[in-house]
């Protein structure tokens, strides 16, 4: 589908549709994605340090035991999986 200005307009139609999931003016939210794409770099270097910073802090410490909440993790991850194959698949 293509707008009265010759660009093409991608619309994702859902029968049920959250509030937010609506995008009222698409041009302006690429606009603010295109402006501020280079956050995305310096947040990635600071997960990236931080994960480094933390596994240096733990190499001399006790390991924990995660065995339950990595369970209950996983299967919030797997519920959420599932519910999102249902919201896409209508």
């Amino acid at each position: 589908m293509t707008t009265s200005t010759g660009h093409r307009k991608q619309s994702a139609d859902f029968r049920y549709s959250l509030p937010f999931e609506r995008i009222d003016d698409p041009i302006e939210l690429t606009l603010f994605l295109q402006r501020y794409w280079h956050h995305t770099i310096t947040i990635s270097a600071l997960y990236f340090l931080a994960i480094k910073g933390i596994q240096r802090w733990m190499r001399d410490r006790p390991a924990y035991q995660l065995q339950k909440p990595l369970f209950l993790w996983n299967a919030a991850l797997a519920v959420f999986s599932i519910i999102g194959f249902l919201r896409f698949s209508e």
